[in-house]
């Protein structure tokens, strides 16, 4: 199995290879689908991660901390994945897309 989160995971998501996972920790951690090994983890968000798509090459992650977060994906790999910028606005958490 694919463990790594130390709390309850919320939100799930798939590009290529790669599955996205987000929960209580704060943090969205990218798994190898063939190894079950963690590849990346994108760091940012100061509230439990309660939503994650793949949209045209980005992720996008939403939070209970208000924000969505824009993600660039790379077929090179989570270590060149980066953060693009924050879509701020909501009032209240995110809860999904």
């Amino acid at each position: 199995g694919m463990t790594g989160h130390g709390e309850t995971v919320r939100a799930l998501a798939a590009w290529g290879k790669w599955v996205v996972s987000g929960g209580e920790d704060n943090e969205v951690r990218v798994w190898d689908v063939e190894t079950g090994l963690i590849e990346g983890r994108l760091q940012g968000h100061s509230d439990t991660i309660r939503a994650l798509v793949v949209v045209d090459g980005l992720l996008l992650s939403g939070s209970c901390d208000k924000l969505i977060k824009v993600w660039t994906l790379s077929a090179a790999g989570p270590a060149h994945w980066a953060f693009q910028r924050n879509l701020a606005g909501h009032a209240d958490a995110v809860f999904c897309f």
